[in-house]
This record gives structure tokens, C-alpha cells and sequence, in this order.
């Protein structure tokens, strides 16, 4: 908005009419009738020797020779300046302003494209809070994402994955009359699928893969060796 109004002020008066330093000339003067394009008579207008003369003079600072960006005053062409004073200080001032718009617009687009790539090779993770040094296998109600599948068949959720390498502690729910491989449904698939000709189950391929790695101080507590 700021570029399109300091080209829009510095284009005032929109006629590319620039004055003269002499008068008409008197092979002008006399009383015309202005016709149109169409060829229809209009307006009658009275030219006097001593009345101002005008030449054709571009107004537009984006397109006229040696102008461009920004749209300040000094680029009018020399000998064809049609700007009053109060005009050139208006235009200045949004000239101006309009270069220190751009300049924060490619600096903003400059910095999201510099943030953008330097999260490519650097980590801009920061972790809230304060390290309490505990373990997450000291943890007395730790409990871990496990895949599961609700059944109104069952009364405990079915187990997407195997139950293999899992520690009962990580479940947030236990069967007090089976243990976790009875709601295995790899085990399942297994004895389904096995020993089919020409299939080959692997359950990493089919079904999600869980494994906790309990740290060597706390495998004797959990009985695990």
C-alpha cells in the first residue's frame, strides 16, 4: 500500500501536461469548437495569444526514463518536472517510507527463510522444566503407549503387539486370572497363518513393535535377568 501510493501522489495530476515557459502560439488563438473521436462537435473553447501553452510530458516515475524505484521527486526527467513543492514533499515522505516497507517485508521473508533452515541442521527443542533425575524405570506409576484393541468380547483390551520384552509394570491394567500373552493377538495371528503355503508371516510387518530396555539396576528388581 505504501509503493502504490507514493507512485499514486507522485502522478498527480494525471494529464502528463507539463507548462511551458512561453505562451500559445497565435496561429492558436481564435475561438474552436473541440470535436470528438466520433466526430461529433462539443465544447467551444477561446485561445488567446497570451495564454499558457502545455507539452507533453510522461508522469508516470515507474515507467518514465531514468525513474523506477523508489518514487521520489529527483527522478522526474530533467526539463519535464510537473510536481508543485508541497507535491515533492509529500511524495518524498511516502517515497521513503515505502523503501523502509520493503526493507522490513524482505527482511521478515529473509529471517522466516533463515529460521526455516537453520531447524534443518539445528535443534531448537527446549525442554520445560527441571531435570529431577529420576529414571523412568524408577518410576513407581510408569506406564507406556501399547497398542491396543478395545473387544466387548473381552473384558481387558486386546494387545496389537507382542507382549514379549514388555514389563508388566508398563501396562496400566492387569488380568489377576491371565497373564498379557493370553491377549496377544500376534500369538493369534501365528496359529492362524502359520503353515500356510506360500505365506510367511513375520509379525514386525504386520503388527506394531514395543520393547522397553529395563536398565541393568533394576532388572533384579523387576526378576528379570
Amino acid at each position: 500500500m505504501a509503493v502504490v501510493s507514493a507512485y499514486f501522489w507522485s502522478g498527480f495530476p494525471f494529464d502528463n501536461l507539463c507548462e511551458n515557459d512561453y505562451p500559445a502560439s497565435e496561429e492558436y488563438a481564435g475561438t474552436w469548437i473541440i470535436t470528438t473521436g466520433d466526430k461529433v462537435n462539443g465544447t467551444i473553447i477561446t485561445v488567446s495569444p497570451d495564454d499558457a501553452s502545455y507539452r507533453f510530458c510522461p508522469q508516470d516515475l515507474f515507467r518514465v526514463e531514468g525513474g523506477g524505484f523508489p518514487s521520489v521527486p529527483k527522478f522526474q526527467p530533467e526539463g519535464n518536472e510537473w510536481m508543485t513543492s508541497d507535491q515533492e514533499a509529500a511524495t518524498q515522505i511516502y517515497g521513503w517510507t515505502s523503501v523502509a516497507v520493503m526493507g522490513v517485508v524482505l527482511m521478515s521473508f529473509f529471517w522466516a527463510f533463515f529460521r526455516s533452515l537453520r531447524a534443518i541442521f539445528k535443534s531448537t527443542y527446549k525442554a520445560n522444566g527441571d531435570d529431577q533425575a529420576i529414571g523412568f524405570s524408577e518410576v513407581r506409576s510408569m506406564s507406556a503407549y501399547i497398542p491396543q484393541v478395545s473387544s466387548d468380547v473381552f473384558s481387558y483390551p486386546l494387545l496389537a503387539c507382542s507382549c514379549e520384552g514388555i514389563l508388566d509394570d508398563l501396562f496400566d491394567w492387569s488380568d489377576p486370572d491371565r497373564p498379557f500373552s493370553y491377549y496377544d493377538l500376534t500369538l493369534d495371528a501365528k496359529d492362524l497363518l502359520e503353515g500356510l503355503e506360500g505365506f510367511d508371516f513375520a509379525e514386525k510387518h504386520v503388527f506394531s513393535v514395543v520393547a522397553h530396555y529395563t536398565p541393568p539396576s533394576m532388572q533384579t528388581l523387576n526378576g528379570k535377568m
